[in-house]
C-alpha cells in the first residue's frame, strides 16, 4: 500500500528566521534583468543574498537554465561564499508547466541531522526562482533513494512567500501539519488526528510527532495513548527505521487503552512521515521482548492498518 504522505506533500509554510544576510546582501537594481539569488553560507548555515544580472529574461527556459547553473553548480562566483546542493540532494531535470508551475525532479538520500540543511536549500531555490515572472509555484518531485518502492516519491509544493526572512536568532520556523493516531472514544481502535505544528531547525519532525503524542489530544472524540510520565529519551532515523527510546514510565498503563493501541499509536504516527517505514521501540535504551507482556517489540514494527478505525 502506498504511503500516505500527510506531511510535506501540501504547501507547507516555512518561516525562515535568523537568516542574517551579512556583508554579501545586496539590493537588486532597477535593471529588469537583475534578480536576487539566495545561497547557503557554508560556515554560518544561513541564507545569503547576492545580486545577479541575467543575460536575458525574455526567454523563460533560458533564464531558468541560467539560474540553475548558478545555484546548483560550484562556480568561480559562488565557491568561496556559498554552498550549492548538498551531496544528498542531486538535481535531475525541470519542467515549466502551465500557470507558472516550475517542477524540479531530484534524487535525495535522507541523512540524520540534515533536515535543516535540506530545508534551507529548498528555501534558496524557491525564493530565487519565484522572482521570475514566469514562476509562481515551485514543486519538488524527489525520489528518496533510501526507499526502494513507490513510497519513496516525495512531492512538495511551495510559493515564494512561504519563506519569509526575519530577524530572530533561533533559526527558522517551519509550520505544517502532521497526522498522528490516538485511541478513539471507546478505545476500540486508533483514530487519525491531524495536528498543526511548528518546527525549528533544532527539532526533528519525528520528535515533533512523539511530542504531540505525549501532549495528548486536544479535541473531543479521542483518548490519549501514552502512559503518564513517559519521556522521550532519544529518537533517530537510519535507513528508513526510527529508533525511539522512551524512559521506564512508558511501561505504565493507560485507562481503558490496550498495549497494542499504545504501541501502534507510536508506530503508525511515525510511519506517516516520508522518511520512516519501520519503528524500533526501546525502553531505557534497551530492546525489550514484550511490551507489558503482551506486544512483541523485540524487532522493528511496521504500520498496522487493521487497528485503525474505519470511517463510515
Amino acid at each position: 500500500m502506498k504511503k500516505r504522505l500527510y506531511v510535506l506533500i501540501c504547501c507547507l509554510v516555512l518561516l525562515l528566521t535568523g537568516c542574517n544576510t551579512g556583508n554579501t546582501t545586496t539590493e537588486a537594481t532597477e535593471n529588469p534583468n537583475d534578480v536576487i539569488l539566495y545561497y547557503i553560507d557554508d560556515e554560518e548555515m544561513k541564507l545569503k543574498e547576492m545580486s545577479y544580472r541575467c543575460a536575458d529574461i525574455t526567454d523563460a527556459n533560458k533564464t531558468i537554465d541560467e539560474l540553475i547553473k548558478q545555484l546548483f553548480t560550484v562556480t568561480e562566483r559562488n565557491k568561496k561564499q556559498t554552498l550549492p546542493l548538498p551531496e544528498f540532494m542531486s538535481y535531475k531535470s525541470y519542467e515549466l508547466l502551465d500557470r507558472g508551475v516550475l517542477s524540479f525532479h531530484m534524487d535525495i538520500t535522507y541523512q540524520d541531522g540534515m533536515k535543516g540543511l535540506e530545508t534551507l536549500c529548498k528555501a534558496a531555490i524557491v525564493k530565487s526562482f519565484c522572482q521570475l515572472e514566469c514562476v509562481d509555484v515551485v514543486v519538488f518531485n524527489m525520489n528518496n533513494l533510501a526507499i526502494s518502492d513507490e513510497t519513496g516519491l516525495i512531492v512538495e509544493t511551495y510559493q515564494g512567500d512561504d519563506f519569509v526572512i526575519a530577524s530572530a536568532s533561533d533559526g527558522y520556523l517551519q509550520k505544517g501539519q502532521i497526522m498522528i493516531y490516538f485511541a478513539n472514544e471507546d478505545a476500540s481502535a486508533l483514530k487519525p488526528y491531524a495536528k498543526s505544528v511548528e518546527i525549528t531547525n533544532n527539532v526533528s519532525l519525528e520528535q515533533v510527532v512523539i511530542d504531540a503524542l505525549l501532549t495528548g489530544p486536544l479535541r473531543e472524540g479521542y483518548m490519549a495513548t501514552m502512559p503518564a510520565g513517559t519521556v522521550l529519551n532519544k529518537i533517530s532515523v537510519k535507513d528508513g527505521t526510527a529508533y525511539v527510546n522512551f524512559n521506564e514510565s512508558f511501561t505504565g498503563s493507560v485507562d481503558n487503552v490496550t498495549s497494542e493501541l499504545t504501541i501502534y499509536s507510536v508506530v503508525n504516527s511515525l510511519v506517516e512521515l516520508p522518511t520512516i517505514s519501520k519503528v524500533q521501540i526501546l525502553i531505557g535504551g534497551q530492546k525489550q521482548e514484550l511490551y507489558r507482556e503482551t506486544v512483541d517489540i523485540s524487532t522493528t514494527l511496521e504500520r498496522n492498518l487493521d487497528i485503525i478505525e474505519i470511517e463510515e
